[in-house]
């Protein structure tokens, strides 16, 4: 089985994005991810502790994947296929720059989000209970 292995040789740009990006996903602070679990554990933890450690067991499984992938594909031994991939060009950057940047405003300033979803939220909760 091929691996693959050291993008950040041959593309670095295009390792940072994934590195940023992962670390979003793994719910690292003053990101979107972070926002979001914050709010799933708090409302989980509410309604039943034991769903929220089973939850919280989950997420650090999850977070090791994800680290281990980042060590392989970014940092792991070149081969074959690595050695054809380009970096990143100008407009490339600059659409992954949009996302990184709502990536970090939603992670430090989520209320807008929160009050556009609000009354959506509501009413689903209510036509639950």
């Amino acid at each position: 089985m091929n691996e693959m292995g050291g993008i950040a040789t041959y593309a670095p740009k295009l390792a940072i994005v994934l590195v940023i990006v992962s670390l979003a996903n793994i719910a690292l602070p003053l990101t979107n991810g972070f926002i979001g679990e914050f709010l799933m554990f708090s409302g989980l933890f509410q309604y039943n502790p034991w769903f929220a450690a089973v939850a919280g067991i989950a997420i650090i499984l999850a977070a090791v994947y994800m680290l281990r992938m980042l060590q392989k594909v970014i940092f792991g031994e070149a081969n074959a296929q690595t050695s054809s991939i380009t970096d990143l060009k100008a407009g490339e950057l600059l659409a992954i720059g949009i996302v990184i940047a709502v990536i970090f405003v939603l992670g430090v300033y989520p209320k807008p989000l929160l009050e556009l979803v609000n009354g959506t939220s509501t009413l689903l909760l209510n036509a639950l209970i």
